[in-house]
């Protein structure tokens, strides 16, 4: 984050604080580093890191009560995995129109200096990203195989997205990314507890078979999802209760 500049809608410089506030506490993820920007008097971008060996993940939440436009300045060397949990945002990359962006869609991207214009149409807006620096990409084509395309990217230093416009994440993605984000929150060793988990993620988002699904779960439907997968799968020699499994 120190080579990352904010901007509010009148190019003011937004001060970047460590530390989530008290009052977002239930936003915030147990042994991730926190980052909060306080935009105006209702509005606030809290940003939580959590490092592994050979990627960041990084989770963002914006809380606006109103339309809210920013511009952002920095620098990420390699590969973005780039998704949006909740909300909706309406994205310019580098001066030109990117794409907009709702619930449920994703992108990858590659661009080392990014200066994006975003525009904020609701709240919450939930927000997951998996980097990877070069050297750490390439040691993990090894590994990735659907990733070799990639690879001439990287080493022209092009900027490109993988998709020209985002896609639809399919459930079985997004439910992918809330055990991730549960793992995490319990072990930062995610290179340990979740790397089959972020093995399938990134075979699937760079698959380009996104299968479109009707529904549009919030995070927290997701995680109570997750959780009635595991009381189902616990109870599978014996009655399940109804109103053990509605609850």
């Amino acid at each position: 984050m120190n080579e990352t500049l904010l901007y509010d809608q009148q190019h003011n410089l937004l001060v970047l604080l460590k530390g989530i506030p008290q009052k977002f506490k239930l936003y915030k993820i147990p042994g991730a580093t926190g980052y909060h920007v306080k935009v105006n008097d209702d509005g606030y971008m809290l940003f939580q890191h959590i490092q592994g060996k050979y990627f960041e993940i990084w989770i963002s939440n914006y809380l606006f009560n109103k339309t809210t436009t920013l511009h952002c300045q920095a620098k990420c060397e390699g590969v973005e995995f780039h998704n949006i949990l909740e909300g909706s945002v309406l994205y310019q990359l580098n001066g030109r129109p990117w794409q907009h962006l709702k619930a449920g869609e994703h992108n990858v991207l590659y661009n080392p200096i990014i200066k994006s214009t975003a525009i904020f149409n609701e709240t919450p807006l939930t927000t997951f990203d998996v980097h990877l620096t070069p050297a750490n990409f390439k040691s993990l084509i090894e590994q990735q195989h659907v990733l070799e395309n990639w690879l001439e990217y990287v080493n022209s230093g092009m900027e490109v997205s993988l998709y020209p416009a985002s896609v639809p994440t399919p459930l079985s993605m997004q439910g992918l990314i809330v055990e991730m984000i549960e793992k995490c929150s319990h072990s930062l060793d995610i290179d340990g507890s979740a790397d089959a988990l972020l093995e399938d993620y990134l075979k699937k988002a760079t698959s380009g078979n996104m299968e479109k699904c009707r529904y549009r779960y919030s995070f927290e439907e997701i995680k109570t999802l997750l959780r009635l997968k595991e009381v189902i799968s616990r109870s599978q020699f014996k009655a399940i209760i109804l109103a053990d499994v509605h609850k």
